[in-house]
């Protein structure tokens, strides 16, 4: 016998602004979770040394964290004061069941001691298969240096004479734009002023190379100067050059807006623009995010006056 749908009022939650904001969060902490995790498990299945088990453990942390963002929706959209049955069908599972499976209370005390999964500093070496030869020149110090070898090439100036304005030998030199040696502030400012480039046009990588927080700018405009620093590091690609190397994935209006504004696009955008500028997107995206969220204040800061 059928099951009939009820045709009465749907069942409301009384709303608590508290646990609505306190989802919010989480799901997006969630959310980035979930992108390192597949990033992870997408490099394990292309590495020769990974072993079964380590798929099975990466398969049980996706399982978990998609429980956990599971919970957090529904709790979400009770707090918000929106009826459970709007969910059911797309979760699978009958509005009743949700609300007796994820208790509110419960929900946030197991979110708010969740562990994250683990991700190395974005200047430091790491261990595992994200950094193999292939994509060596990935890592934010080899960015750094091939945007700084870049300005010496260009300016026509030797490693000879930067070192002599840099007061050290050439060999010395030599390390920094090879990506061996980690430049300090001083040094990419003196490389810079002698080669007549402004500095700040590289500063963000060398923040993300050194492991250093944004500084300077508002987030969407520090996420299109860090956008803008990986473009001149990979050598300024014409938008036709970007736009193949993303298989066409965004359009010309969507690139235009990662890189010059106005706005922040969307993640998927931001995506493929830092892989296509050989970036990594797991140090775009806290960028992205902060940028989302310093928008989406702004609209509703200006909206309520």
């Amino acid at each position: 016998m059928p099951t009939r749908s009820h045709s009465g009022p749907k069942t409301r939650q009384s709303a608590n602004a508290k646990w609505a904001a306190q989802t919010t969060e989480h799901l997006r902490d969630i959310s980035e979770d979930i992108a390192v995790v597949s990033e992870r498990f997408l490099h394990e299945t292309h590495s020769a040394t990974t072993t079964p088990e380590d798929l099975a453990l990466s398969i049980t942390a996706l399982h978990r964290l998609t429980d956990a963002a599971r919970s957090a929706l529904v709790v979400h959209q009770r707090s918000s004061g929106r009826s459970l049955s709007d969910l059911a069908p797309p979760l699978e599972l009958t509005a009743d069941r949700l609300r007796k499976k994820y208790k509110p209370q419960h929900v946030i005390t197991q979110l708010e001691s969740r562990p994250r999964p683990r991700r190395s500093p974005a200047g430091s070496p790491r261990s595992d298969s994200a950094f193999s030869p292939k994509n060596e020149l990935l890592r934010p110090r080899q960015r750094l240096a091939c945007a700084l070898t870049l300005i010496q090439r260009q300016s026509g100036l030797t490693q000879r004479t930067l070192a002599k304005h840099m007061k050290n030998n050439p060999s010395y030199i030599s390390r920094i734009l090879s990506g061996e040696r980690e430049a300090s502030w001083r040094h990419v400012k003196i490389i810079c002023d002698a080669c007549d480039v402004d500095p700040d046009l590289i500063k963000p990588l060398w923040e993300t190379a050194s492991d250093i927080a944004p500084t300077g700018h508002e987030p969407d405009r520090y996420l299109r100067a860090y956008l803008t620093a990986l473009h001149f590091a990979a050598g300024s690609p014409t938008t036709t050059q970007i736009l193949a190397s993303t298989r066409h994935a965004i359009s010309m209006e969507e690139l235009r807006q990662a890189l010059d504004g106005p706005g922040v696009p969307s993640w998927p955008v931001v995506n493929h623009v830092t892989t296509a500028l050989l970036g990594l997107p797991e140090i775009t995206r806290p960028l992205w995010r902060s940028a989302q969220n310093s928008t989406v204040s702004t609209i509703r800061a200006e909206a309520f006056g």
